[in-house]
C-alpha cells in the first residue's frame, strides 16, 4: 500500500504527552484521600500507593472514567498546530490494555483535536506497528521495534531513561524538531 501522506509523519501518544494524565490523577487522589501528590504517572502511582487508594484509581482507569476529564498538556495545542505545518500528525495510543477508555478518548480527541482527521487516530496494543517517521511517547518500551525515530516525552516514570532523545515539554518538542535535518 502506498503512503498516503505528502509530508513526514509523526505519531503522537495521548496519555502523559498530549493529556496531562499525571496532574489529573494526583489531583483526583489528593481530593479523595487528602494526599499531597504532584505529577506522578499512572504506573508510578500503581506501584507506590496503598491498596485503599490504588483500587479506586485503577477502577477510574479501567472503566473509562479518566480520559474524558484530562486537561491538555501546557503548550500541546499550539505546538501540534505548528508541527502540522510541516508534518502529518497521527494520534497513536496503546489503548487495548484499557479498552473502556476508547470511547472517552474519542470524545476527548473530538473536543480538542477535531482538526486532525479521525482516520489519523490509531488505537493499538503496541506502537511497533506504526510506520511513521517519528514517534513522541512517554514510554520507552514503545520505541523497541519502532522503525522510525523516537522522541521521549519526559514523565515521572521515565526520568532515568537515557537511551533516547528527550523533550521535557512541548516547547522542547518544537525545539527538537526544528533541529532535525529535512
Amino acid at each position: 500500500m502506498a503512503n498516503p501522506y505528502t509530508k513526514p509523519t509523526i505519531a503522537i501518544d495521548m496519555d502523559h504527552v498530549m493529556a496531562d494524565t499525571g496532574a489529573y490523577l494526583c489531583d483526583w487522589l489528593n481530593d479523595r484521600f487528602s494526599t499531597s501528590l504532584e505529577g506522578e504517572s499512572f504506573s508510578t502511582l500503581l506501584a507506590t500507593l496503598p491498596d485503599e487508594q490504588r483500587a479506586p484509581l485503577y477502577d477510574l482507569v479501567e472503566h473509562g472514567g479518566l480520559m474524558r476529564e484530562l486537561p491538555l498538556m501546557d503548550g500541546c495545542m499550539e505546538a501540534m498546530r505548528a508541527l502540522a505545518e510541516d508534518f502529518e500528525l497521527i494520534i497513536c495510543t496503546a489503548a487495548m490494555e484499557f479498552p473502556n477508555c476508547i470511547p472517552p478518548k474519542i470524545d476527548w480527541l473530538r473536543e480538542h483535536f477535531g482538526w486532525i482527521d479521525e482516520k489519523d487516530w490509531v488505537f493499538c496494543g503496541h506502537k511497533q506497528v506504526m510506520g511513521t517517521d517519528y514517534l513522541i511517547d512517554d514510554s520507552p518500551k514503545h520505541f523497541d521495534g519502532f522503525s522510525g525515530q523516537g522522541l521521549l516525552f519526559t514523565a515521572a516514570h521515565n526520568r532515568g531513561e537515557t537511551r533516547f532523545p528527550r523533550a521535557d515539554d512541548w516547547s522542547g518538542v518544537l525545539d527538537w524538531f526544528s533541529a532535525q535535518p529535512r
